[in-house]
């Protein structure tokens, strides 16, 4: 059928190419020279009118045609997605963002968002995003969510694509505390001062993905040096400390270290870390027990009451602090030159300059320590103070 139209058409564009193209010879010896005027316009309406009628038949014929054409054909199919006339023009791409470690979850409210279109899908309970009618050949996905990494995709889209997100959840702390501690041994007889650093640390992928935590902070004497360290992980899930001497940390005089900033860091097993700064070192206690002050007396039982023991006391002047602090008192017993701890004393008010020892069953030399905490937690801790347990029959 097509063929046949094509044919058509050119002999429709023969018979006009050549009627326009041939000369009209008109023979104007037969006339007198006052009839030659009029004879030529006969003539001229003639071919006009025939020219004309040429011209008719051929917008019948091409009209009859295309009829024709239109009812064997019918109209073209649009199922190529990039034809503006389909329904369902452009491709799609759509998908899911769920968690990164199985049984995954679906992730709500994360937004999803395609480049260089800049829309947008937030995601409901069931973590799916759809997008429709896309006509770019290529489209970066960007996925973002509260407590998640980013992530991104580039795709060259050639069909209808899906895509599955699975974000890994970022750690993050639940605490950090920086305490000083300042100990007053015999041995080493200098002063000695610590830095305690713990952080309580969580991850919405589990405990199991934690995979290291530690600080980093400036050298004191070098800003160009950064002194980092590693926490050791706890019995209690989550849970990292680190004790660090002073002396490691080049801060000079002690008194250098507060307002010092500490900057926390903590690395999951995929890689993604999370860093707090902020965290300083408020309060040192430099000041310490007099172990010359610190002494037991005791109270002779009754003379009636026979068998009975002494009733002893710890004995000890305060600290002159303009803070709250309370007192924690240690009992060791000396065992072949080591110290077993025996039991501790807590909460002691600081006003308390004394307290009665609890009874101690064997007999032996004992070894006391006290020491002051206050509300932060910083503490300072006396030397070593010794006491004999002797009983008489």
């Amino acid at each position: 059928m097509i063929c046949l139209f094509r044919i058509a058409l050119r002999q429709l564009y023969i018979f006009n190419s050549r009627k326009k193209t041939e000369q009209v010879k008109i023979n104007i010896t037969d006339y007198n020279n006052k009839d030659v005027f009029a004879q030529l316009m006969i003539d001229f309406s003639k071919k006009y009118r025939e020219y004309m009628n040429c011209k008719k038949s051929t917008l019948i014929t091409c009209f009859a045609l295309s009829l024709v054409l239109y009812q064997c054909l019918g109209d073209v199919p649009h199922s190529n997605p990039l034809d503006p006339g389909n329904s369902n023009f452009g491709f799609s791409i759509s998908g899911s963002v769920t968690t990164y470690y199985s049984p995954t979850t679906p992730i709500s409210n994360a937004i999803v968002t395609l480049l260089p279109d800049k829309a947008k899908f937030v995601t409901a309970n069931d973590g799916f995003f759809s997008f429709t009618k896309l006509i770019q050949p290529s489209y970066d996905v960007v996925v973002a969510a509260d407590g998640y990494v980013n992530d991104t995709l580039h795709i060259n889209l050639q069909s209808n694509t899906v895509l599955d997100f699975q974000l890994n959840a970022l750690p993050y702390f639940e605490n950090i505390t920086l305490t000083t501690h300042h100990d007053h041994p015999y041995y080493p007889p200098e002063r000695r001062y610590f830095l305690r650093i713990n952080a309580a640390v969580n991850d919405p992928d589990g405990y199991f993905d934690i995979n290291r935590v530690y600080f980093s902070t400036r050298d004191f004497q070098l800003d160009s040096v950064t002194i980092v360290d590693t926490l050791n992980a706890s019995m209690t899930q989550g849970h990292f400390s680190r004790l660090v001497d002073i002396i490691r940390l080049n801060v000079g005089e002690i008194k250098n270290l507060i307002g010092h900033e500490f900057v926390m860091h903590v690395i999951d097993d995929v890689g993604a870390t999370v860093k707090v700064g902020g965290n300083y070192v408020f309060r040192i206690m430099d000041k310490s027990f007099d172990e010359t002050n610190m002494k037991v007396t005791a109270v002779p039982a009754p003379a009636d009451s026979a068998g009975a023991d002494s009733t002893r006391f710890f004995n000890w002047i305060g600290l002159n602090l303009d803070y709250n602090y309370k007192h924690t008192i240690e009992v060791y017993q000396e065992n072949l030159g080591g110290l077993t701890f025996i039991l501790d004393i807590k909460n002691i008010p600081k006003a308390t300059v004394k307290q009665q020892i609890p009874f101690l069953e064997d007999e032996g030399d004992y070894v006391w320590v006290i020491t002051a905490t206050d509300d932060l937690g910083n503490t300072t801790r006396s030397r070593e103070r010794s006491f004999t347990i002797r009983r008489t029959n």
